[in-house]
Parts: structure tokens; C-alpha cells; sequence
């Protein structure tokens, strides 16, 4: 995945899965992790993601995006 990409976290059913981010870096700590810039309810949020927790929107067709994994929470 790449820095710039428009993402969704890949298990629908988690709480604020609905939420779009951009991947602005790898990071510092782990190189395997990227960096997430979230924006929720007006406020940003940066987090850093393993990249298959991640959904790079581009990639995928809207009938793959609405069939993510459910799981309980």
C-alpha cells in the first residue's frame, strides 16, 4: 500500500470501520506499519495500521467493499 492511498479498515463490523482514511507515511517505530490520517467528527486522528488490516478503496469494487469480514465486538 502506498502513502497517499484513501482507506477503510478492512473488518466492517469494528467500530468506526465506516471511516475514511490517507496513509501519509510508514512508520517510525516499525517499518511494517503504516500511518493513518483518520477525520472524525471534525477532528484528526493519526494511528498507525498493519496493511492488511487496511482496504485500499482504489482496489477494490463496491461489492468487495460492502462484503468485508463481520466480526463481534
Amino acid at each position: 500500500m502506498k502513502v497517499g492511498a484513501l482507506v477503510a479498515k478492512r473488518q466492517r463490523w469494528q467500530p468506526k470501520s465506516h471511516f475514511f482514511g490517507i496513509v501519509v507515511s510508514k512508520s517510525e517505530r516499525d517499518e511494517e506499519l503504516l500511518v493513518v490520517l483518520w477525520v472524525q467528527d471534525g477532528m484528526y486522528k493519526l494511528q498507525e495500521h498493519l496493511p492488511d488490516a487496511l482496504i485500499d478503496l482504489d482496489e477494490y469494487s463496491d461489492e468487495v467493499l460492502k462484503s468485508r469480514t463481520c466480526i463481534s465486538v
